[in-house]
């Protein structure tokens, strides 16, 4: 909600108020004076989507020259997927070169000496899934330089830990999409300076209001078992005579200062006991013994709507309520505690587990970009080799045009022969002959996660010529 352009959402019982002048002055990490106000919006919209609080030091806002990054806090990762029904647990690890040139992949972050880190693994354990999804990353690929090209200080003295929870949080989010969507750790973001994000919480007047009880009788706890039943509902809570309420539709009314609660278990009833009111399908459930009221935004409610009436639901973010509902079915029901909730989820034996993410069988679509214009002896300023990524069978690296928009730019060529292209010197001015405009079909994931589809993409069709080499040759000449 958009209220004098402060945006309200609720997180872990907590009303977050969140507002450009007041992230720009509390809560940005680096140079709060480069910070553009989209690049605001873009964190405020994160933190209120994901349900994080940036005051508690869940999730940062990092700013230097270039484009701003937003990371989430330590153990965001491993405290979201603790509270899962669904997670069966985790693993990590290192991956090692031992002496004898054995490789071992070893939990922990144990390296002896006389042993080579060579990367990161982990194994998440997902319910329903007949074997765990596992992720290994490449130490190369993510340690990071500072602008001297120096290793940053933490990857130089804790180059195990930070490689072992770039695999963990990599798993995490791949097994659990809907907890992790547009999350990242610091680790894995191409930041160019040493950060030392600061963890005591941000203490700002009247930005973090704790939030009474809800009509659920206990805030369900969301590492519960889907077979397990949840706190029993309790009358719906009004308001004071005179307190005014939100509007979250016309006619139906949060409870002013009530809890929301992040998780339930339902039983739901048959679809004969549902009614549309102001926007919302609100429909019958039984929680612990008690008969409550759940409703959808009619514009979501297609899936709510199927579910056959008995079957046991996971309900996310309950937000209570006052409607006034007229049919004749659910108005014997005027005194059960009604609530507005996010999702709806079959769990327990009716549930189909999501089939474990497969391969993609073939390299992801590479098309070159009809009306753009070819580039041909382009001169661009080859970025860092360790901002670079393989993705759709080609490998790419950033690099600043010197011509145009002057803007970075991404620059593929064939994986197959990319070697050297690899070894390219970063930090230097180069001829690109040729360049093509593409469009990418699939975004990035690791070191260049960071750069959005707008960035525009080329391959280098013919090679590319160091400046200063080809200045020397034609002097010579």
């Amino acid at each position: 909600m958009l209220e004098d352009g402060v945006v309200k959402y609720i997180a872990d019982d907590c009303e977050i108020k969140l507002s450009i002048p007041i992230v720009r002055k509390y809560l940005v990490s680096g140079d709060a004076s480069k910070v553009t106000d989209k690049e605001i919006v873009a964190f405020i919209q994160l933190c209120r989507y994901q349900k994080l609080n940036p005051y508690l030091r869940e999730a940062y806002l990092i700013k230097y020259e270039n484009e701003a990054t937003l990371v989430v806090g330590k153990d965001l990762f491993t405290k979201r997927a603790a509270r899962n029904p669904v997670c069966g647990g985790w693993e990590a690890g290192v991956i090692v070169r031992k002496g004898d040139g054995s490789i071992e992949s070893r939990r922990g972050c144990l390296v002896l000496d006389g042993e080579e880190l060579r990367g990161g693994w982990a194994k998440v354990h997902r319910k329903g899934w007949e074997t765990p999804l596992e992720i290994s990353v490449n130490l190369h690929e993510y340690i990071r330089y500072n602008r001297n090209g120096n290793v940053q200080k933490n990857w130089k003295t804790m180059s195990p830990t930070m490689i072992r929870k770039v695999a963990l949080v990599q798993a995490l989010r791949e097994a659990f999409p809907e907890d992790f969507k547009g999350l990242y750790s610091i680790e894995e973001m191409p930041i160019p300076e040493d950060v030392d994000l600061p963890e005591n919480p941000v203490s700002v007047s009247g930005c973090v209001q704790k939030l009474k009880s809800s009509g659920l009788s206990g805030e369900k706890a969301t590492n519960q078992s889907a077979g397990q039943s949840s706190a029993a509902a309790t009358s719906q809570p009004s308001a004071a005579p005179n307190q005014e309420a939100d509007i979250a539709s016309d006619g139906v009314q949060v409870v002013e200062g009530a809890a929301v609660v992040q998780e339930a278990v339902v039983v739901i009833g048959k679809m004969d006991n549902s009614e549309i009111c102001n926007g919302y399908l609100f429909r019958t459930a039984m929680e612990s013994g008690k008969v409550i009221l759940i409703g959808m935004p009619q514009e979501r409610s297609g899936q709510f709507a199927k579910i056959p009436g008995g079957r046991k639901c996971r309900v996310i973010n309950l937000r209570p309520v006052e409607v006034v509902l007229r049919s004749e079915v659910l108005s014997k029901h005027k005194e059960a505690a009604k609530f507005v909730v996010e999702d709806v989820q079959l769990v327990g034996q009716a549930q189909t587990p999501p089939a474990p993410p497969k391969p993609a069988e073939k390299p992801a679509e590479v098309e070159v970009e009809s009306g753009k214009p070819e580039l041909t002896n382009a001169v661009l300023k080859l970025g860092q080799r360790v901002n670079s990524e393989k993705v759709a069978g080609y490998l790419f690296r950033t690099a600043l045009l010197q011509k145009g928009n002057g803007k970075v730019a991404l620059i593929g060529v064939p994986e197959a022969s990319s070697d050297e292209f690899a070894s390219l010197e970063g930090g230097k001015n180069y001829i690109a002959q040729k360049l093509v405009p593409i469009k990418l079909n699939v975004g990035f994931s690791g070191p260049l996660a960071a750069y959005r589809k707008e960035h525009e993409k080329y391959l280098l069709a013919e090679g590319a010529i160091e400046l200063d080499k080809l200045d020397k040759t034609v002097r010579a000449s």
